[in-house]
């Protein structure tokens, strides 16, 4: 990714993350609260083929303050 977004502390980012298995491509796109959804990544290949998504992860950028929490998961 090398676009720009910009981000500010203290607001809630809604990340909402699109995986089509069937071409191994993935697009992610990111609301700020009270903003409008913006397209981070759109039609990425994935790193590896995958049959099936089976699990979730969070991995947290380093910082010293902050929460990230995993809502609304949902598979469609």
């Amino acid at each position: 990714y090398s676009g720009s977004i910009p981000y500010t502390a203290n607001i809630t980012y809604t990340i909402r993350m699109v995986v089509n298995l069937a071409t191994d491509t993935y697009s992610v796109y990111v609301t700020p609260q009270g903003g409008t959804e913006q397209t981070l990544v759109s039609g990425f290949a994935l790193r590896f083929a995958a049959t099936q998504l089976n699990n979730k992860a969070v991995k947290q950028a380093s910082t010293t303050s902050g929460t990230i929490n995993v809502c609304s998961f949902n598979i469609i």
